[in-house]
């Protein structure tokens, strides 16, 4: 070291302290408390059941947090209260590995400060602070033995001065809150927490229940990152439709699980592709759609914030899985918005099937997703009427008029023509007419009419429907009248007032009882 150089102790202010006492609500705060719980439980070899016990007691305004976890050995006190101190290793599948989350939480949630700690069979060791300790730059602090012994491996922290009232209202909401972030710990029997209750949580998840559209059954896709010198990332997406009796109002979009702890509930940012261009903006029409990302490895490789209530979307493993996440979340997306015309019918009827697991050795290729449905085509009408006539056309060659001017009709209606509904009119009640024609010409055996009759009754459009009267008694009486009155309309349009006004529901009246009569006359059949 040279002559000038000279050395500064970096021992950092307790301004570290006060500063995140604002970051901090009491739910968050409650989680770290329960994550270091979870941690030391772990590292003390799970020997017995974890059992985290909360108390908020609303009359007192205070918090007793107690656990099971092992307790903490003498030499190691100074992690229960200086930054930094921890006992996890980068190594270990844990939820804490900065070392300041339960000094944070305790600071957050109180001003006055006791915990209470008994590893294995040791004695019992009492440490206390409050405001005035944070008032202070130096960063000693007493502790003793305590006169009466908590249970052997335990630690209780006792809060008072809470700084932010507690109520029965936030009792409820923590207790749905502590079931979601921690429901893969509670599935484990060997897990149990509870808030003002002698009955643990039980575990809520979101990923129980999905829907099986055939060709389009959820997709879980497993791979590992590997990273140099240490343990690989291992790493579960997940994404489909979820089942009916597992929709919530907001409750779509993404959920990442880190370690197995609830980091990201149904998230729909743009980090995720919920943006014009990709999955699209957040809509009802998504509500079935929900993918997870679950992480398990080190600590200090997995994605989320300090505080674990959010994602660093700059993390180099997240980085590396986006892409994936992307795709998943944007064909589901697509895939519900398809079929979301009769989301009964299309994806809640499909209760049982199997989740397509995939497993991938290269993190950069794309996932193989099914083929989205195709766009359904509208089946075009005239050939459908065409098809539906053809036996007729075969046999009746001179039907085919009657049929091909309800085409024209169908044709006319998808135009922007303005005058459309006057061509309509003019083509309906000429079709009509001819197609009465027709049929007087082909009677056949006794019905046939001689022709020179036949030829006068032509010339005359009133002669030519009493004869179809007389002949065929299933045109009732008031499709005769709507004839009649179409009749006269589109005889004002040719000869008499120009601008007759001919509107769409006049058209598809008309075009009805021509269709009703021509399948009376000739059995024609329309879709």
């Amino acid at each position: 070291m040279g002559k000038d150089k000279r050395i500064v102790k970096a021992i950092p202010s307790k301004r570290l302290y006060k500063s995140i006492i604002a970051d901090y609500d009491t739910e968050l705060a409650l989680c770290e408390l329960i994550d270091n719980a979870l941690d030391n439980w772990a590292k003390e070899g799970r020997i017995s059941k974890l059992e985290i016990s909360i108390i908020v007691d609303t009359s007192q305004q205070t918090i007793t947090i107690s656990d099971n976890a092992g307790g903490v050995p003498e030499a190691d006190i100074i992690k229960i209260i200086a930054p930094g101190h921890t006992t996890n290793l980068s190594t270990d599948e844990t939820i804490g590995i900065f070392g300041v989350g339960s000094k944070r939480a305790v600071v957050a949630l109180a001003q006055e400060i006791k915990i209470l700690t008994r590893y294995q069979d040791n004695e019992t060791l009492i440490l206390k602070y409050n405001d005035d300790w944070l008032q202070k730059e130096t960063w000693d602090f007493e502790y003793e033995p305590y006169n009466k012994e908590i249970s052997k491996g335990s630690t209780v922290i006792e809060l008072s001065k809470l700084r932010s009232n507690v109520n029965d209202s936030l009792v409820e909401d923590l207790k749905e809150h502590l079931a979601a972030i921690y429901g893969k710990f509670l599935q484990d029997s060997s897990i149990g927490i509870t808030v003002n209750d002698k009955k643990s949580l039980k575990p809520i998840l979101f990923d129980q229940a999905w829907s099986y559209p055939p060709n389009y059954a959820p997709q879980k896709v497993i791979f590992s990152v590997p990273i140099e010198n240490e343990n690989p990332i291992n790493i579960e997406l997940l994404g489909g439709l979820i089942a009916k009796n597992e929709i919530g109002e907001g409750e779509y979009g993404i959920y990442v699980y880190c370690n197995q702890r609830l980091i990201l509930r149904a998230d729909k940012s743009y980090h995720f592709g919920f943006t014009s261009g990709q999955a699209g903006l957040p809509h009802p029409e998504l509500n079935s759609v929900r993918v997870f990302v679950n992480l398990k490895g080190s600590p200090e490789r997995m994605p989320w914030t300090s505080s674990k209530s959010g994602i660093n979307f700059k993390n180099k493993i997240f980085e590396l899985i986006r892409p994936k996440v992307l795709q998943l979340v944007i064909y589901y997306a697509k895939l519900a918005r398809k079929l979301s015309r009769n989301v009964e019918a299309n994806i809640y009827k499909y209760k049982e099937g199997k989740v397509d697991v995939t497993n991938i050795n290269d993190v950069t290729k794309p996932i193989r997703l099914y083929e989205l449905p195709q766009p359904e085509r509208k089946p075009n009408y005239a050939n459908q009427v065409i098809e539906l006539n053809k036996g007729m056309a075969n046999t009746k060659p001179w039907t085919i008029g009657s049929y091909e001017g309800i085409i024209v009709v169908e044709t006319l209606s998808q135009t922007h023509l303005s005058q459309k509904n006057r061509y309509s009119l003019i083509v309906l009640d000429s079709t009509l007419e001819i197609a009465f024609k027709e049929y007087l010409t082909h009677l056949t055996g006794r019905f046939k009419i001689g022709r020179p009759r036949l030829l006068n009754i032509l010339q005359n459009r009133s002669d030519v429907e009493r004869e179809v009267k007389q002949r065929i008694k299933s045109i009732t009486r008031a499709e005769w009248g709507l004839v009649n009155h179409y009749y006269m309309m589109r005889n004002n349009l040719i000869h008499q007032v120009a601008n007759t006004d001919v509107k769409t529901d006049d058209i598809n009246k008309y075009r009805k009882v021509v269709e009703s009569i021509l399948s009376k006359i000739y059995k024609l059949q329309f879709p």
